[in-house]
């Protein structure tokens, strides 16, 4: 589900792309009510730029989306599928 293995120092690693990492983060923080809440979760406490996310894959974020069951993920959904309609 969107993560690589590559070899450091002779031992195999996992990582996510950047679009699953966010995910990840914003789905083991607590809940976010409505979009306002979400953009400055987004933003602020996890002080992702706003250039950078714009440049993240929104149609590889959507259908990962389905994966979690976090209330805030749903939100991102939301979020996000507005903005790729844009």
């Amino acid at each position: 589900y969107d993560i690589c293995q590559v070899e450091i120092d002779n031992t195999n690693v996992y990582i996510a792309s950047r679009e699953k990492a966010l995910l990840d983060m914003i789905s083991i923080i607590s809940p976010r009510n409505n979009i306002k809440e979400l953009e400055d979760l987004i933003f602020n406490d996890l002080r992702i730029d706003e250039i950078i996310f714009e440049q993240l894959d929104f149609s590889k974020m959507i259908e990962l989306c389905d994966l979690y069951c976090s209330k805030s993920i749903k939100l991102l959904k939301k979020y996000l599928g507005e903005k790729n309609d844009k």
